[in-house]
């Protein structure tokens, strides 16, 4: 075991862990000490050894870190796409993706990708409290951009029409991915998208030395991405059921203030429907 603990590669998150684990480590000596003057009526719980607690220690070390991407537009539209989905806009993310990890996988940080809303302000109140929910727990980052007004012609009638799409997230998470495989952060990412912009991006990830796998969220799904070589792919709307453990309560109590957040009327009308979907069996 000690060949193979000096011959391992550190990072600085890993020397910071393990700066973290000896402190403990010596904080459990002291307990030992403190134990030996009490009486022998008092009852002392066994306690692991230390090189018990070393081995525990780097068997997690070992586990393969791993780094959720959404890209929100995607996602968020994945679940509108089927009215049947709507239920779960309250969702927590992290519990979510949690549910897929295997048992020598580490979720490290589940990173959002989005954009505020243009001119609709109920919207735009509605995803600041989606996102003030998923913010209480530390593994959820949230990355911002902004959308941008754009044009396209009715196929039917002829018609300009506006509407909005969301900006260069594709180049965000690229970045973002090669930045945490850079920094030792990230051995698998999970690009939650079925936009075949993603192409590049996730090219890009799969240069960076990381493994790659794609998730299409409800109701979205891309041949180009399916394609690609040397990547896994899931269809999120065969997991319901993660997705129905893995709502958020109505209501929250912010840790920082104190304020409670309470999920909005129109998505709590959508969730209390009686609707559901028909999983594959053995899906969840």
């Amino acid at each position: 075991m000690a060949r193979h603990f000096f011959q391992f590669r550190w990072s600085k998150p890993m020397m910071i862990k393990m700066a973290i684990f000896f402190i403990k480590m010596l904080a459990g000596w002291k307990n030992v000490c403190t134990f030996a003057n009490e009486s022998p009526s008092d009852e002392i719980l066994p306690r692991p050894s230390q090189p018990q607690k070393l081995a525990i220690f780097l068997k997690d070390m070992n586990k393969q870190k791993v780094i959720v991407y959404v890209d929100g537009f995607n996602f968020y539209y994945g679940l509108k796409k089927n009215p049947t989905w709507k239920r779960y806009y309250w969702i927590d993310l992290v519990k979510l993706f949690e549910k897929f990890m295997l048992k020598d996988q580490e979720l490290m940080a589940v990173k959002y990708f989005s954009a505020r809303p243009l001119n609709n302000e109920d919207k735009a109140h509605r995803q600041s409290m989606f996102f003030d929910a998923n913010k209480e727990n530390p593994k959820f980052r949230l990355i911002m951009g902004k959308y941008l007004k754009k044009k396209i012609v009715c196929k039917r009638c002829g018609f300009n029409i506006n509407t909005y799409e969301e900006k260069e997230s594709d180049v965000r998470i690229a970045t973002q991915i090669v930045n945490d495989a850079k920094n030792g952060d990230c051995d698998i990412a999970i690009v939650v998208s079925a936009d075949s912009d993603m192409i590049p991006a996730i090219e890009l990830a799969k240069n960076a030395g990381v493994r790659v796998n794609i998730f299409f969220p409800p109701s979205h799904h891309s041949e180009a991405i399916a394609k690609i070589p040397g990547i896994n792919v899931i269809r999120m709307q065969w997991y319901e059921t993660r997705f129905k453990q893995s709502l958020l309560p109505d209501e929250i109590i912010l840790k920082k203030s104190g304020y409670k957040l309470v999920i909005p009327d129109k998505w709590k009308k959508y969730k209390t429907e009686s609707t559901s979907l028909q999983s594959p069996p053995g899906s969840g």
